[in-house]
């Protein structure tokens, strides 16, 4: 059971991370993103912030750029801005509502 509900955090929250990327011009780096996901989701750390960066990198969703072991520069691409609108599905994120 707890893996299952943590595998929905893990997908709300790269949900998330795309359509705060996706809001401020497709660019960001882990730190505001760290800040920014927090708002949403109460235990998110840097750590998380880059996992989930790489997690989504490795989707095709974003580019990263180590600007420090600690911090990422991320970008959004076309993939990812059409994931956060909910155009097109990746398994492990989550789809956006309607509303």
């Amino acid at each position: 059971m707890r893996d299952k509900v943590k595998a929905v955090f893990d997908a709300d929250r790269r949900l998330t991370t795309l359509r705060l990327l996706d809001e401020s011009g497709g660019a960001g780096n882990t730190a505001t993103l760290e800040k920014s996901v927090r708002l949403f989701f109460a235990q998110v750390d840097r750590a998380t912030a880059n996992a989930d960066a790489r997690w989504l990198a490795a989707a095709g969703l974003v580019e990263t750029t180590e600007l420090r072991p600690d911090l990422l520069s991320v970008r959004l691409t076309d993939r990812g801005e059409r994931v956060a609108r909910g155009l097109e599905r990746v398994d492990g994120v989550s789809r956006p509502s309607r509303d």
